[in-house]
């Protein structure tokens, strides 16, 4: 409103000034005059398109305020539900702790069974099996290790051994036979019956776990025991035998 305002002052005085000067007089007030209603009028559009771009750029900060207090309460969610699990873990490793306590005497005397049965049963695969079983005993005694491990490292124990048991295995391997090693055809059936015969098939024997040697068997096993390791080979189909199976002991 200034700028038109003067702008009317200037026509008037021009007007008044050409009235008496005459035409000559009153053009060049009436072209700076002119200049100066074109310099409002791009200072007027320069300030509108100025206006606009921080119009824009007060909603994109708006928006980018709001975008922000969402993430915020987004991340605050998020660090409650951290300090809730964090303080769910402290419990469960006090419970856990606890449990793993209380577990201990099963553990033990689970540990002391197995090595008690371990000690009087068949002679097979005896170096892996006892390497398990001395795996399985640093677990079960280290109360640092989780009972959840401890359970799954015994339940896997008992799962070789049950499927060990389940095997009819036969093998040509040295036997030591009263103080005498010998090359002899062997023949597992789990762990119910370890048996041998010679290549010939002229001597028989039966492993005593209760007394931790080998005994010789009376001639009338040889055939049976025979067929038992044709069997076990797939060469001769499987059929009812009579077999010397001796003392029967739970350890």
């Amino acid at each position: 409103m200034k700028v038109y305002a003067l702008f009317m002052v200037l026509f008037l005085c021009v007007d008044a000034v050409a009235a008496q000067a005459g035409p000559e007089a009153a053009e060049e007030p009436l072209q700076a005059a002119i200049a100066l209603q074109q310099h409002s009028q791009q200072h007027s559009d320069d300030w509108q398109v100025q206006q606009q771009r921080l119009l824009a750029e007060y909603d994109r900060l708006q928006q980018q305020s709001a975008e922000l207090r969402q993430r915020s309460a987004e991340l605050q969610q998020q660090c409650e539900a951290g300090r809730e699990q964090i303080a769910n873990a402290r419990q469960a490793l006090v419970e856990g702790g606890r449990f793993r306590a209380e577990l201990q005497p099963f553990l033990s005397d689970s540990l002391q069974l197995l090595r008690q049965q371990q000690a009087v049963d068949l002679p097979f695969d005896l170096e892996l099996r006892r390497q398990r079983l001395e795996d399985l005993g640093r677990l079960l005694t280290d109360r640092e290790v989780p009972a959840a491990e401890a359970l799954q490292a015994l339940l896997t124990y008992l799962q070789q051994e049950v499927a060990a048991g389940r095997q009819v295995v036969t093998a040509l391997q040295p036997v030591e036979v009263a103080g005498e090693r010998r090359l002899l055809q062997q023949v597992r059936l789990g762990r119910l019956l370890l048996l041998a015969q010679s290549p010939d098939g002229r001597e028989s024997l039966r492993y005593d776990s209760l007394a931790s040697r080998w005994q010789s068997l009376e001639s009338r096993w040889h055939r049976p025991l025979g067929q038992i390791i044709a069997m076990a080979q797939r060469r001769r189909p499987l059929e009812l035998v009579q077999l010397p199976l001796g003392r029967l002991v739970q350890p």
